[in-house]
Order: structure tokens, then C-alpha cells, then sequence
């Protein structure tokens, strides 16, 4: 018997999630993240589990009981039940004792890494996720899905720049993105993961790296035609590029200067990236000033100051307003519905 276990939880969170055919693979193999995806093909999915193929005779046939216990987990996880994480502990503990193959030990490990992420136990599911690695890295994996290792790096990634491993977050980040052409076509050249490579670069001190990962990130965002997004890594590039000395830096700067009205946009979805944008750019004015001063370009270090300072006290005021403006909708929304 083949299980048919195939759990897409849609594309990585940066990109918007796109309808696909649901494959079928041997193994567990989990795609993605997304909750909706997961309830489309649990119906299919769990019509796999009770399925039988065919199957060549090396194939390594799981017991009832344990497609019982995985049928369980899976319709646990796919509903982001509380009960996912203990009955995904019973899962992965009955293939390890079967020893089925780890392709899909590693996929009931990352359904596993989600659960707990959710529940905030970030680091547990760090620890699921370097398991993950681990499997797909080693020759037991041959039949995984080669999305999954550069999925599951990403995902590390992001948990590690959210604990302060800048290093590690790097590397899983670069490690990703050295894999990214065996991601589907709308996953690859991430502008997200770019950024993430830069800000873990950043705060790790590498400005130079940090000014190449925001480059790339600023081109991917202007290939999918988001400009304002695009405006903005342009603005961590000419930052980054000042931080490391760079003399394309005030060059770079000026050109984000010049561009920064041009992103237009109608949607309140994005003030709160033009709001990013204005910071960044009042940002540059005080960062180009300093350059300058140094140099002893007093009088044009001055007026860049100013203007940085002024734009940054609109910043903060604008961004105040907005939010009591939305707690007042909020409060009057609470007080409709209560009546």
C-alpha cells in the first residue's frame, strides 16, 4: 500500500496563494502554510489515506493503525485543533517505530513545527524544523518533494531573526535561496526572503551584505510591479550602503529622494507601507547629513537635518492619528454590535 498523503498548506506567506492541481505523491509531503488550503484538500487527502496502489515491492507499507493515527493528526492539524500537537507526537512516534520512510517523517515533523507555532512554542518548532532539515538532507528523503528543504529552511529562517539569531537566519535564509529553483515558479525570487536576508545582515553588522540582499529584494518587487514595497527596499539598500561607507550610498540616496512620490496609490491597505517609506526617507535625510557634516559640509548637513527631523515629527504625528482614528472605529463598532 502507497500512502497518499499529500498536505499543501499553500505558498510561502509572502506571496499571495494561488490555486493549484493537488499532486499525487508518495509520502506526507507538506507545501505550505496556509489553513484554507488545507481544509480544500483534506477531503482528498484523507480519501488517500484509506486508498491502496500498487506499489513496487521495496515500498515500505504502513500498518492500519498507524494510518489510523495519521488520519487522526491530519484532520486535527488541517483544523488548527488544540489536541494537533499531541496527536502529531503519537504520529511521528508511530513511523518512527514502523520505520517508514523519512520523507514523510519529515513532513508529520513540519505539520508538527505549524502546530506549534501557533500555540507560540516557537522554539519547539524550531527544533521540529531542524529535524525537518535534517531528513530531507539525508538519503532517506530521495522521494520528498524538493520544494520542501528550501520551505522548511525558510521557515527556520524566520523563526531564528525572530529570536535574535542573525547568523543562523542568514544562513538558512542563503541556503534557501541557493535552492530556489526547485520551488514552484511563484515562489521563487521571494522579495520577502531577500528582505529577511538583509535585516538579519544589517543587524549582524554586514552592511555590504545587507545593501546586495536589499538590491535583490527591490528588483523582485519591481519584476511583480509592487513599487511602493519596491521603493522601500530601495531605501534599506541606500542605508545600508551609507552604514558600510559606501560611496553609492548618497548617490542611491538621492535617488530614493527623487522617487519617493511616485509610488500612488488608492487602496488603506497601504498607508501603512507609505507611512514605512516616509520614516525611511526622513531616515536618509539624517543619515545623508551626517555623511556630509563629516566631510565638513556644514550648511548642507544642516538643512538635511532639518528636514529629516521634520519629516520624522510628521511621521510620528500622522501614525498617531491614524491609530487613534482606528481605535474610535473600533470603540464604535463594539458599541453597534452590543446593541
Amino acid at each position: 500500500m502507497l500512502l497518499l498523503l499529500c498536505v499543501s498548506l499553500g505558498c510561502v506567506a509572502a506571496l499571495s496563494p494561488q490555486p493549484c492541481a493537488p499532486q499525487v505523491k508518495k509520502g506526507i509531503h507538506v507545501n505550505s502554510w496556509s489553513h484554507q488550503a488545507a481544509q480544500r484538500v483534506a477531503p482528498a487527502l484523507l480519501a488517500g489515506i484509506l486508498s491502496a496502489t500498487v506499489v513496487p515491492a521495496y515500498a515500505i507499507d504502513p500498518s492500519p493503525a498507524a494510518l489510523q493515527i495519521v488520519q487522526q493528526a491530519l484532520e486535527s492539524s488541517s483544523a488548527q485543533k488544540s489536541d494537533a500537537v499531541p496527536l502529531l507526537d503519537k504520529a511521528i512516534n508511530t513511523w518512527k517505530k514502523e520505520k517508514l520512510p523519512d520523507d514523510e517523517l519529515a513532513g508529520l515533523y513540519r505539520l508538527r513545527a505549524d502546530a506549534r507555532n501557533r500555540l507560540g512554542a516557537a522554539d519547539k518548532a524550531e527544533a521540529d524544523l531542524s529535524e525537518v532539515v535534517r531528513l530531507l538532507r539525508g538519503p532517506g528523503a530521495a522521494a520528498a518533494d524538493p520544494a520542501e528543504l528550501p520551505r522548511a529552511l525558510l521557515f527556520r529562517a524566520r523563526l531564528e531573526f525572530a529570536r535574535g539569531a542573525w547568523a543562523s537566519a542568514r544562513e538558512d535564509a542563503s541556503a534557501a535561496l541557493a535552492l530556489d529553483d526547485q520551488l514552484e515558479n511563484l515562489e521563487q525570487k521571494n522579495p520577502f526572503t531577500y528582505e529577511l536576508l538583509g535585516r538579519a545582515a544589517l543587524r549582524d553588522g554586514d552592511f555590504v551584505a545587507a545593501a546586495a540582499a536589499f538590491g535583490d529584494a527591490e528588483k523582485a518587487h519591481d519584476r511583480v510591479g509592487d513599487a511602493i514595497r519596491a521603493r522601500n527596499a530601495g531605501a534599506d539598500r541606500a542605508l545600508a550602503l551609507l552604514g558600510a561607507g559606501d560611496a553609492a550610498g548618497s548617490t542611491e540616496t538621492r535617488r530614493i529622494f527623487a522617487q519617493k512620490s511616485n509610488p500612488r496609490t488608492n487602496n488603506p491597505d497601504d498607508i501603512p507601507l507609505l507611512q514605512e517609506l516616509s520614516r525611511k526617507d526622513a531616515e536618509l535625510h539624517l543619515a545623508l547629513g551626517a555623511k556630509l557634516a563629516a566631510k565638513g559640509d556644514g550648511k548642507d548637513a544642516t538643512a538635511l537635518w532639518e528636514t529629516g527631523c521634520v519629516r520624522l515629527r510628521t511621521y510620528v504625528d500622522d501614525a498617531t492619528a491614524r491609530i487613534v482614528a482606528d481605535d474610535v472605529r473600533g470603540s464604535a463598532r463594539i458599541k453597534y454590535i452590543g446593541a
